[in-house]
């Protein structure tokens, strides 16, 4: 159920143009201030997490795990391939914390 709502949410930012996907345009949105929340795939490399969580604590930015996997991930932001991370903007941080 939890993967739902969270596919939900995300499916909602990505009607309203506010999301941004892949390892590096994530580093650059939470590196320019723009991300107040990044999540991560629950299947996604140490390496990845490692990379965006010390970018992320300098910025004092959360990041999440969630239960989807890339593959379910990429498919809810409308993306084709494998989606590892996601940043979300400020007007949607609530959202999707309250689906988690």
């Amino acid at each position: 159920m939890t993967g739902e709502r969270i596919a939900g949410a995300l499916g909602l930012c990505r009607r309203a143009g506010r999301i941004t996907s892949g390892l590096y345009l994530v580093k650059e949105e939470v590196h320019s201030g723009k991300a107040k929340l990044v999540l991560l795939a629950e299947d996604a490399g140490k390496d990845a997490e490692k990379k965006l969580c010390a970018l992320a604590e300098a910025g004092n930015v959360p990041v999440r795990r969630i239960p989807l996997n890339k593959n379910e991930l990429a498919r809810c932001i409308g993306k084709q391939g494998e989606a590892v991370c996601v940043a979300v903007p400020k007007e949607f941080v609530n959202l999707v914390l309250a689906s988690l």
